[in-house]
């Protein structure tokens, strides 16, 4: 957030306290309407099939306007099963009947799940069982694959992690990759997919086009164990 009294202010910072006053709510509907129809533009521009993943905040689904606004606004939306909001394992915590209700919703609607940075919290391997019927992505948090290379737990929590996946057919995703070493590794772990400054830091909306137009100009080979 850049602000012209306060600066750049981190995330970790301001959503928290919009999560508090239920500010949240009005951000995360803003981001996702405004990325979908940026993201639109660009699967046409490129013809590929962009997909948009957007954090999404659980306490969301307990905002009264929350069911307004599926039924209203994003039903009447069309191509919606390439969007995946990334929502944290508070999702499954606090998993009630309003929780419920409106994934329910949401999935009817294509939209699909990811956990974001899991392993961090209370999170465990039995909740990846649990909720498989509404998760097509498991985000593995940095902290385990900074240490991937030099510590063999990290490498079996992340194997563990993948193994169970895959039988539940989850995808799953590593988090902060920033060498070669840790995308070998990850690769022979069987990780579908990555993220991290090895491949770009964060752009802004303009620098983007020039990104990807040179990315898919440029030949890549994934090795396969």
């Amino acid at each position: 957030w850049e602000d012209e009294d306060l600066g750049e202010v981190r995330p970790d910072l301001f959503i928290p306290i919009a999560e508090q006053t239920g500010l949240i709510f009005h951000l995360d509907r803003w981001v996702l309407r405004t990325a979908s129809k940026q993201v639109k533009i660009w699967r046409d521009k490129f013809d590929r099939p962009f997909n948009l993943s957007v954090n999404f905040s659980p306490t969301n689904f307990h905002h009264r306007e929350m069911m307004p606004w599926i039924h209203n606004d994003l039903a009447q939306e069309s191509g919606l099963e390439w969007v995946e909001l990334e929502v944290t394992e508070r999702l499954v915590l606090n998993y009630d009947d309003n929780v419920i209700q409106g994934l329910e919703e949401l999935l009817k609607l294509g939209i699909s799940f990811s956990i974001d940075d899991f392993g961090t919290g209370y999170s465990s391997l039995g909740y990846i069982k649990k909720f498989s019927h509404i998760l097509s992505k498991i985000k593995i948090d940095r902290l385990f694959v900074h240490e991937i290379i030099n510590h063999s737990s990290d490498r079996a929590l992340v194997q563990s992690i993948v193994t169970l996946a895959k039988s539940l057919n989850i995808e799953v995703l590593a988090e902060g990759v920033e060498s070669r070493r840790q995308e070998d590794v990850l690769i022979q772990l069987g990780c579908d997919y990555a993220q991290g400054f090895i491949y770009e830091k964060p752009l802004g909306v303009d620098d983007i086009p020039e990104f990807l137009d040179t990315w898919l100009k440029t030949p890549r080979v994934v090795r396969s164990y």
